[in-house]
């Protein structure tokens, strides 16, 4: 029996593992779970129109420029003006350590519409906005 070289015996394992296929080794039938969570999420997963963070940080990033964004489409056709200043803040609310997945999903869910939205937009002061998201979500 001939010897094999490290290199050819790294070949002939990597073509081993290469016949090998997901479905022969899924003893738990769980080939496709999770399977739900590689829908990218531009343009809506659920949204009508571009998520509200996603918006928030447009008028963020072209406060600096010739046109400067100053509202929010919402998934019910409202345009809601927010300044600078209260899209960082609901940014950060959506984005903040500690808060539990739930919470920020209905969070991100509610602003999404002008009914949720409207709301903190009324408040120009971001320790009140703050006040108000942990009244409404903590």
């Amino acid at each position: 029996m001939e010897k094999k070289t490290a290199a050819q015996e790294i070949r002939d394992l990597g073509d081993r593992l290469m016949k090998i296929h997901e479905g022969d080794m899924d003893d738990l039938n769980l080939s496709r779970h999770g399977m739900e969570l590689d829908v990218d999420d531009t343009g809506g997963k659920g949204f009508d129109q571009d998520p509200v963070f996603d918006q928030l940080g447009k008028i963020i990033d072209t406060q600096t420029g010739d046109d400067p964004r100053t509202t929010v489409h919402t998934d019910d056709n409202k345009d809601i003006p927010i300044t600078p200043s209260q899209a960082k803040t609901l940014r950060m609310f959506a984005t903040a350590d500690g808060i539990k997945p739930n919470v920020r999903l209905q969070f991100t869910k509610d602003i999404q519409n002008s009914r949720g939205l409207i709301d903190f937009a009324d408040i120009k002061d971001s320790d009140k906005m703050g006040n108000l998201f942990v009244k409404r979500y903590l």
